[in-house]
């Protein structure tokens, strides 16, 4: 009876992260082999910033990271959708711009950003 019985409970939404980070990794490789190479490097760079970031709790990442990976699935598609690509890129920028451990690495990216919409199309 003097026995104690003691569960740990692990973080399982790592297990998610993981599938996410290959994604990710998925996306940048599909921009380098689309000759998108700026926007690869624009890409992880802001995945990098908003990973180490203090100032967004996981959800907040999370969310950005979505939207980051999007923009690299969106611009390395056959056919990207401009108009998303624009939005998407956009509201990144807005969103991003108000982070104060962030705000500079978005606004060095801005540049490559803004332009995503004008993206060629693969012939």
């Amino acid at each position: 009876m003097g026995d104690k019985v003691h569960n740990e409970i692990g973080d399982i939404s790592n297990i998610s992260g993981q599938v996410f980070v290959g994604k990710f990794n998925n996306v940048i490789a599909n921009l380098n082999a689309t000759n998108q190479k700026e926007l690869a490097e624009t890409l992880k760079t802001l995945q990098e910033a908003v990973t180490v970031s203090e100032c967004l709790n996981d959800d907040e990442k999370q969310d950005h990271l979505d939207v980051i990976t999007e923009i690299g699935e969106q611009a390395s598609s056959p056919k990207p959708n401009k108009a998303k690509l624009k939005r998407l890129s956009d509201g990144l920028i807005t969103a991003l711009r108000t982070i104060p451990d962030v705000a500079k690495t978005v606004t060095a990216v801005i540049p490559v950003l803004t332009q995503l919409h004008l993206i060629n199309e693969p012939h």
